[in-house]
């Protein structure tokens, strides 16, 4: 039997998803199911998420009491980074040590473990590549200087750079989203057959069967924060019910409270707050249960690699609208209409012919339908044990 430690001290806490922790969350559930011996290195908050997804079957090693909603993500995260390099580690074998997240809190438990002997191979993960931030968000497939630095932005990018990198290339393995950012690695000469694109995973379990009742014309799922385009879709949606002003649109999300307020206020200037459901964070079955209720599901990412909930649409039979990222053409061939990057009048437009033509929907829907397939939890976890396996019988990267 198989033996997994996941460090996963910098996991969403409750009431969040990012899509790191979606994958460690249902590799976990699948690993279990599996038959191995899951062990999480966690925090209270850390071993709350597990449980509130229905994540049975691991073993839980509390390894700090730090609360990043208390503490906030920095603060967390440099106490964090601290225990780890000091934490009392169990002498406990493992074969492998997955880090669930590209922090460093995660990334040097791994390391720690594979150090001192008590792992045989360490996996690692970096599941999106910050901008350039003189290019931002916006900016960044355009080339197209940004007017206003992002100073958060520009730390993040300094940090994964200068420090997670050098980090996860000492893995053994490492998992990312997509092929396109394979090229990062390779560029740094990181052996090839020692990566292994995810993509993401659905757990198809989570969708009810049957019929829904249709509640909202279109739906936005995602992390409520700038690189998701989120003033872009509410300036889409003004176009939108300029020309069909019974349509209702829903946005399921959190984000930084006051950037949430910043968009508030932004649907009231733009006349169309009456026109939309501010839904909040839902997961699990209730999450698919919206998404099955609407008509178009909206990806206005400005900025992506995968973007793992327009695949959960999919999963739903949903037809999609999204910008025609380069990274997306690869991760979403079919089921979506892509209107060029930052056109928010062609957008509105492609949203319209969706809403208005039922063969087409229908042929979006079974065409991402189809795709979402290959997004299911039990075969994206045989991928990655099938890579685990692979990684095991390769020498250690750093013998």
């Amino acid at each position: 039997m198989r033996s997994i430690a996941i460090a996963a001290t910098m996991i969403s806490p409750p009431g969040t998803m990012g899509g790191n922790t979606k994958i460690a969350l249902e590799f976990a559930r699948s690993w279990v199911e599996r038959g191995y011996d899951v062990c999480v290195l966690t925090t209270p908050d850390g071993e709350r998420s597990f449980r509130e997804y229905g994540v049975n079957g691991v073993r839980f090693r509390i390894v700090s009491q730090t609360s990043i909603p208390r503490s906030g993500l920095l603060s967390a995260h440099a106490r964090l980074w601290r225990e780890a390099r000091r934490v009392e580690l169990a002498r406990e074998r493992f074969d492998v040590a997955y880090s669930a997240s590209d922090y460093i809190p995660d990334l040097l438990l791994a390391e720690r473990m594979r150090g001192e002997g008590l792992v045989s191979r360490w996996i690692g993960c970096l599941y999106l590549f910050v901008p350039h931030p003189a290019f931002g968000y916006e900016g960044h497939y355009s080339r197209t200087l940004t007017k206003n630095l992002d100073m958060r932005l520009a730390a993040f990018y300094s940090y994964q750079r200068l420090v997670v990198l050098p980090s996860v290339l000492k893995a053994d393995g490492n998992m990312l989203t997509n092929e396109v950012d394979a090229e990062e690695f390779l560029r740094r000469r990181y052996p090839r057959e020692r990566l292994h694109a995810v993509y993401g995973v659905i757990n198809f379990d989570h969708i009810n069967p049957g019929a829904a009742t249709k509640q909202y014309d279109a739906v936005f799922v995602g992390r409520l924060h700038p690189q998701k385009g989120l003033e872009r879709l509410l300036r889409i949606w003004q176009r939108v019910i300029g020309q069909r002003s019974d349509l209702r649109l829903g946005i399921v999300g959190v984000g930084d409270p006051a950037y949430e307020r910043r968009l508030r206020r932004q649907a009231i200037e733009l006349g169309i707050e009456s026109s939309i459901a501010w839904i909040g964070f839902c997961e699990g079955s209730r999450k698919y249960d919206v998404l099955r209720g609407a008509r178009v599901f909206l990806h206005t990412s400005v900025y992506d690699n995968s973007g793992m909930t327009a695949a959960e649409a999919f999963a739903c039979g949903l037809p999609a609208v999204m910008f025609d990222l380069p990274p997306l053409r690869v991760t979403y061939p079919r089921g979506a209409l892509k209107a060029p990057i930052g056109d928010e009048a062609g957008f509105a437009q492609h949203v319209l012919h969706v809403l208005s033509d039922e063969r087409l929907a229908r042929t979006l829907g079974e065409e991402g339908r189809e795709e979402a397939r290959a997004w299911d939890r039990r075969l994206r976890e045989q991928e990655a044990t099938a890579f685990i396996e692979k990684i095991l019988a390769l020498e250690p990267l750093n013998a």
